[in-house]
């Protein structure tokens, strides 16, 4: 058994046949060895060296061709192994992909749906918006419509108002005028005159300053307060000191007031006054 083993290491593992021998047989060299060591050699009738040599490079050749047989098995079966493997793993392959898709075309569905919604939604907003937008433009024609006819016709009040203060300015203006006129003309408009007549025997007692107050109205009132002169015009008196006046006291344009007298011991039975009012 020595032999055979050194034999074919010697021979196989080192010789052009080692590249032919798949990595599990090589690996598995052992088991092979051990198991064609099982086989009966007759070595004991075996006395010469050739025939041992026989026998050997016999074992040789049946170990190899066991190898062969051993290894090709094992490599098909190994590649059975891997390809039952391999195809499970492309069908869990297969069916997370399938999941994938499934799950991103959902996914997908939901983002496409949500997207429409919010779009619909914006949509919907942009339309309130741009209606109110409108809404508002026309509230403010509207508006600027109201403050333009205000100004219209504040602007048509306001030039009717200047036309009346300038009408009013031009009366106004017309009658300082005529006043002015009036006021400086140097002619009499009218004249109007009287008599005042004291009472019998009204200054015939007493002594001293004694004087009678006597008023006239006038027919129609004067444009302005007349100028008034007075003048006496007859007296009846006791003989000796003769004493007596007439002043005006009071002139308006209604009415007129003169002031008759005498003084000391002087004694008056009556006085005229002749009074004039011109304006």
């Amino acid at each position: 058994m020595r032999t055979v083993e050194r034999w074919y290491r010697r021979q196989v593992l080192t010789s052009h046949c080692r590249r032919s021998v798949s990595p599990f047989v090589v690996k598995n060299m052992h088991e092979l060895i051990t198991l064609v060591g099982e086989i009966s050699f007759p070595w004991e009738r075996a006395k010469d060296t050739s025939t041992r040599d026989v026998m050997v490079f016999s074992a040789s050749f049946l170990i190899f061709d066991a190898s062969r047989a051993l290894s090709l098995q094992s490599v098909l079966e190994q590649l059975q192994a891997d390809m039952l493997q391999l195809q499970a793993d492309d069908k869990a392959i297969q069916a997370e992909m399938q999941q994938l898709r499934h799950d991103t075309a959902a996914k997908d569905q939901e983002f496409q749906t949500e997207i429409g919604q919010l779009q619909t939604e914006m949509a919907t907003k942009d339309q309130m918006y741009q209606a109110e937008i409108q809404q508002l433009h026309a509230k403010d024609q509207e508006m600027e419509a109201e403050i333009q006819q205000i100004q219209n016709e504040m602007a048509a009040k306001d030039q009717m108002h200047q036309a009346d203060i300038q009408q009013l300015q031009t009366e106004m203006g017309a009658k300082d005028q005529r006043i002015q006129d009036l006021e400086q003309r140097d002619y009499i408009e009218r004249c109007e005159s009287g008599v005042f007549e004291t009472p019998d025997d009204v200054f015939t007692s007493g002594d001293g300053d004694r004087h009678l107050d006597l008023t006239a109205t006038f027919s129609r009132a004067f444009r302005t307060t007349p100028v008034v002169t007075v003048g006496l015009t007859s007296l009846d008196h006791f003989p000796g000191h003769t004493r007596a006046k007439a002043t005006v006291v009071s002139v308006s344009t209604t009415s007129l007031t003169v002031r008759i007298g005498t003084w000391a011991s002087s004694q008056l039975y009556a006085a005229y006054v002749h009074w004039m009012a011109c304006a």
